[in-house]
């Protein structure tokens, strides 16, 4: 019996520690990450880009970790972060998205899945930016539809149009991280494999200056769900023809081979025929926010179509029609005409306010009198020379400590910040705004920045600092997300990136008719926000119309001058009295590109000036602000007068 408990108790050692071993390999199974990077690996460096993070989990249980990137472009930039990803990944396979400034993607970033403190897994993060030409959407269940677009230029300049595959589950649900693409194809069949969520993003995206063509047959993509109140044609009944009139739209004389099925239907009020007539229209489009909506009654990637020795002359001749990129709210985010001047302007924070240099300046003759020969005819009097060796020594002391305790009281106890952005109006329920926060503090290192619900941050700070800036970001962006600095150098700089799209902003009302020489009515603000300087822009000239408060109205009576471009930029330095010194100097340079764009036939283009903070960040700790500083965009139509 004795031999038995013996073999027990060894097999019991032996045994604990093997299905311990066992436990331990299926519990910490690797976990494998797969990422996809803008649409078909292609992106725009210029625009927040989509990252699809595909997990699979081989443990027996789901796991909850942080997904870290650290933001690393070498000498790209003198500031860097971290972002932060709280994720619950599921048993098996599982994906998730997440959004970047595509700037920071073009030398690729890592990121780590960490568990429990540990690091699990890496990925490299990396795509094609694709610098100059546009990026073609298209939606479909098959990757071979991208061949009718083979052959068509960029319109931006003389390169090839990218065409980019993407299938209907990869659709963003925010229209933020669409704004890579200028134009989106979407037919019938694959618009009714998008959600609602999906659809909302696509026309919010629209509003804000994409293009959307709503191409197929029965149905066509102008009769599926939310895109029927956006489409400039309602499809009605499909004829088969020969295509003659699609040729005949472009001067060709050799139609698409074989039948060509069209869906002809009835154009709206607001709607451009191209093709067709009102009531049998096969091609139409019409403008929705500062984007465009195209109608096309002809399923795109049909063979037909794609063989049709026209097809790359067809969208040569379309596109052109439809863009809307100088009308764009986009902004170059992180290149050197973007963001990085932003930053600029902001590292002028508020003045720090320090005692008189008269009481330094007599502290410091007393020091040096008392120093000097007070001490010593004083030492010599009393016939204590030797004593000047502990006395001079003793008294510099003592004064560099007083020196040190006045500096000090005179440093703020609080976080100084600056402020500056831009905010371009789509309509009275639509804004896009693209903020810059700069913070510093001499005593506080660490403090955070909660932002405003569906905002998308970036947060940077200084190189040399001990500990890069954090972010806890996530996916799910119903969530403020938060921004958090971490043992930053005293005076070292931080900056909070912020661009978010909000309805309620309000807009700029009224009327302004325009006649051979001059446009007159009145302008009213009903944004909250107090306009220092407002200024119209068109014809390459920029007119004064000076102050206008939030609720207030202005009269306009200006005489237009002949077309020019050459004293733009002295026109539009004399309207802003902002623009001459200070952040408002060095915001400037950003305004010059901002009030650049190609204002559309009956539009005139009104910017104003504010120092109304719209409160996109909201600091935790003690804030000494300066004033703000922010550039309100905003297209008016213009009415001819006939006289």
């Amino acid at each position: 019996m004795r031999y038995v408990v013996v073999l027990l108790v060894i097999g019991w050692f032996l045994l604990v520690p093997i299905a311990q071993v066992s436990y331990a390999k299926t519990a910490t199974a690797p976990i494998q990450m797969l990422a996809d990077v803008g649409f078909q690996t292609f992106y725009d460096p210029r625009e927040w880009t989509p990252i699809r993070i595909s997990f699979f989990n081989g443990t027996a249980r789901a796991v909850n970790g942080n997904l870290v990137m650290p933001i690393a472009d070498n000498k790209a930039y003198p500031y860097a972060g971290t972002f932060h990803w709280s994720v619950r990944i599921p048993i098996g396979t599982s994906t998730m998205t997440l959004g970047l400034p595509g700037a920071l993607l073009v030398k690729g970033q890592v990121a780590t899945l960490y568990v429990q403190g540990q690091a699990m897994t890496s990925i490299r993060i990396s795509g094609v930016p694709v610098n100059n030409a546009e990026i073609a959407g298209v939606i479909s269940d098959h990757q071979d539809a991208i061949q009718f677009l083979a052959g068509v230029s960029s319109v931006q300049n003389t390169s090839q149009l990218v065409a980019a595959y993407v299938p209907p589950d990869q659709v963003p649900v925010k229209a933020t991280l669409l704004s890579g693409l200028s134009y989106l194809y979407v037919d019938g069949k694959s618009a009714t494999l998008l959600s609602q969520q999906q659809i909302v993003a696509i026309l919010r995206w629209v509003q804000l200056g994409g293009v959307l063509i709503l191409g197929g047959l029965e149905p066509n993509a102008g009769q599926v769900g939310g895109f029927v109140a956006a489409s400039p044609v309602s499809g009605k009944i499909v004829v088969d023809s020969s295509g003659q009139s699609l040729a005949n739209w472009l001067g060709m004389n050799t139609p698409p081979g074989g039948t060509v099925p069209l869906l002809y239907g009835a154009a709206t009020s607001k709607a451009t025929v191209l093709i067709g007539s009102r009531s049998q229209a096969i091609l139409a489009t019409s403008s929705y926010g500062r984007g465009q909506v195209a109608y096309l009654g002809v399923q795109a990637d049909s063979s037909s179509m794609v063989s049709w020795v026209g097809n790359a002359s067809f969208w040569n001749a379309l596109l052109p029609l439809l863009d809307r990129q100088d009308l764009s709210t986009r902004s170059d985010l992180f290149g050197q005409n973007g963001l990085w001047t932003m930053m600029n302007a902001a590292e002028l924070f508020p003045q720090i306010k320090m005692p008189p240099l008269w009481i330094f300046a007599v502290i410091f003759i007393i020091y040096v009198l008392m120093a000097g020969p007070l001490i010593y005819v004083f030492l010599r009097k009393m016939r204590k020379n030797e004593l000047a060796w502990i006395f001079l020594p003793g008294l510099s002391i003592v004064f560099a400590v007083v020196i040190y305790l006045s500096g000090n009281a005179g440093r703020p106890n609080g976080i100084l910040s600056q402020n500056v952005g831009l905010v371009d109006i789509v309509d009275p329920h639509l804004a896009s705004i693209v903020a810059m926060q700069a913070l510093m503090s001499p005593q506080m290192r660490s403090y955070e920045e909660i932002a405003l619900p569906n905002s998308w941050l970036v947060p940077l700070s200084d190189r040399v600092s001990t500990s890069l800036a954090q972010s806890n970001l996530t996916s799910l962006i119903g969530v403020s997300p938060t921004i958090s600095f971490q043992k930053v150098r005293a005076w070292g700089g931080r900056f909070a990136y912020a661009m978010r799209n909000v309805q309620h902003f309000g807009a700029l009302s009224g009327q302004l008719f325009t006649s051979s020489h001059s446009i007159g009515g009145y302008v009213t603000n009903t944004t909250k926000a107090d306009f220092s300087n407002l200024a119209l822009l068109i014809n390459g000239h920029a007119y004064p119309l000076g102050a206008l408060r939030s609720g207030a109205s202005l009269n306009v009576s200006v005489l237009v001058k002949s077309m020019s471009k050459s004293t733009f930029d002295t026109d539009l330095a004399n309207a802003f009295s902002s623009a001459t010194h200070g952040v408002g100097r060095s915001l400037y340079a950003y305004l010059r590109t901002y009030a650049h764009a190609e204002i559309p036939k009956g539009y005139v283009m009104v910017i104003g000036w504010t120092h109304e903070d719209p409160n996109v960040f909201l600091p935790q700790n003690i804030k000494i602000p300066a004033e703000s500083q922010w550039i309100v965009r905003q297209l008016m139509p213009l009415t001819k007068v006939v006289q």
